[in-house]
């Protein structure tokens, strides 16, 4: 990566305000920008009129038929044998 000559970092604010000290995390105007862009995704939901409160609204949509199909078809998902942890894992031996 190529560095740029006599660059200064937030060159574009005024020397007064790179002495400020960072806000603080409990700023209400944090949490009232924070609110506005989880508003902002709840009303893009609405435009595209997916449901309002669940993002992931394509994986249940998937999950739902697969599911089903899984229940009208128990013959191609055979139940495994459940075996216990100490049939899967090794014998652990510690060397001292």
């Amino acid at each position: 990566m190529i560095s740029r000559r006599n660059a200064e970092p937030l060159r574009f604010l005024p020397d007064e305000s790179r002495s400020l000290p960072p806000p603080k995390l409990t700023d209400p105007r944090l949490l009232y920008i924070g609110f506005l862009g989880y508003c902002t995704g709840l009303v893009d939901n609405v435009i595209r009129r997916r449901p309002v409160v669940s993002a992931d609204y394509m994986y249940a949509v998937r999950n739902r038929e697969m599911f089903g199909y899984m229940k009208l078809h128990p013959e191609d998902f055979p139940e495994k044998e459940k075996k216990t942890y100490a049939e899967i894992f090794e014998k652990f031996h510690p060397i001292r």
